[in-house]
């Protein structure tokens, strides 16, 4: 058989190439779908995940009709990988998917770093006190919320939120809301959301006696049953020796003669037919607190007496050793009250205290116990 080069150029067989390279190159390429963007507001540099269909052969990446980089590495047919670059804009951005087949839009937001906030003070205030957050990123918006400490469908509501007094990059001053009760603070800021690592408490004083004639209890000898000192009989009441805290004092003392430790001391009025103090706190949650001297007799020890009104006939106690130099503030959680069972005390039943020493050293000297200030602190 003959070779023949010209068949090679015939005009069928150019025709029929021709048309297969037409219809090859035609071949329909499916249109980009949307899933979603994780996250959907972030601040730069932050790696986002765009999630949909038909993605793999993304052509353009589009923030504002400004092009995003992208490596076609971290590119799939149903997700695509990407920076936020150093140098975006901040703000509302429309997102534009583009590939051979389409494309699509949706929006993100570049916003700041997101704010941190590791300390505030005071850590206890009420509501109208100022409360100032030490941190980073504090940009506007700005809202600071005091939680509630409501758990309201399986997370803590946030329903009070706090006026913002000054509001700095580093620093915010709020104003406790009405209504605040322990729990976190929250800050949500342009970078997202932050809240405070430890909680911030709220106490209510239920003052007892201050020993100027304030609070529930009068103060004076009739109400208080006992001596200052055991031996002497001298008045319960004083404003000197040592110098006041501030204005009147209690004063306990005496010396243990007859070496049994217990010398006893004066007590408010007790009984069924007294009305308790009106706690409202869980054992918990409440504290007796109360200023101390033992007028350098650092062998007192404090023995603290609660009882309560129609409870148990039991003394519930707690003791410390007052061998601080000075006027000194102490704080003893009611948790810390037991009979001799150890059964806790019942806070919304108290209606008596009892402040007696101990020679518990058995030094058999003086000792002494000035006392101003006793309150009941209730963390709410």
């Amino acid at each position: 058989m003959l070779f023949n080069s010209k068949s090679l150029f015939h005009p069928l067989v150019l025709l029929m190439g021709l048309a297969l390279a037409f219809f090859s190159g035609c071949e329909k390429v499916e249109p980009p779908e949307f899933v979603s963007l994780e996250p959907m507001m972030a601040p730069r540099e932050t790696l986002v995940v765009l999630k949909g269909n038909n993605l793999g052969e993304i052509r353009e990446l589009l923030f504002n009709d400004e092009p995003v980089p992208f490596n076609t590495a971290y590119n799939s047919d149903v997700a695509l990988l990407f920076r936020i670059p150093s140098d975006m804009s901040l703000g509302q951005k429309r997102v534009t998917v583009r590939t051979d087949g389409g494309s699509f839009d949706t929006e993100f937001v570049v916003t700041e770093d997101p704010p941190l906030v590791p300390r505030f003070y005071p850590r206890t205030a009420n509501p109208g006190d100022l409360v100032t957050l030490i941190g980073e990123a504090f940009f506007e918006p700005l809202e600071v919320s005091f939680k509630t400490g409501e758990f309201i469908d399986g997370s803590y509501a946030d329903s009070l939120i706090a006026d913002i007094v000054y509001a700095a990059e580093d620093s915010l001053i709020v104003r406790v809301p009405e209504g605040a009760t322990t729990g976190f603070i929250r800050v949500v800021a342009n970078g997202g959301t932050a809240q405070t690592n430890v909680t911030f408490q709220v106490f209510d004083n239920l003052l007892v006696t201050d020993f100027d004639g304030n609070g529930l209890i009068a103060n004076d000898q009739y109400t208080f049953d006992g001596f200052t000192d055991q031996q002497s009989g001298a008045p319960l009441i004083r404003s000197s020796l040592p110098a006041p805290f501030d204005g009147n004092f209690m004063q306990v003392s005496g010396t243990d003669d007859l070496g049994t430790v217990w010398l006893g001391g004066p007590k408010t009025p007790g009984g069924n037919g007294v009305d308790s103090f009106g706690i409202r706190t869980d054992v918990n949650s409440t504290f007796l607190e109360m200023d101390v001297n033992s007028n350098g007799r650092t062998d007192t020890w404090l023995l603290l007496v609660l009882r309560e009104q129609n409870g148990s006939t039991s003394d519930f106690t707690t003791r410390l050793q007052l061998d601080d130099a000075g006027w000194n503030h102490i704080s003893v959680p009611l948790v810390r009250f037991r009979d001799a069972s150890g059964f806790v005390i019942d806070p919304q039943k108290v209606n008596q205290i009892k402040f007696h020493i101990e020679d518990r050293e058995g030094s058999g000297q003086k000792i002494e116990a000035n006392i101003d200030n006793v309150i009941f602190v209730e963390r709410i």
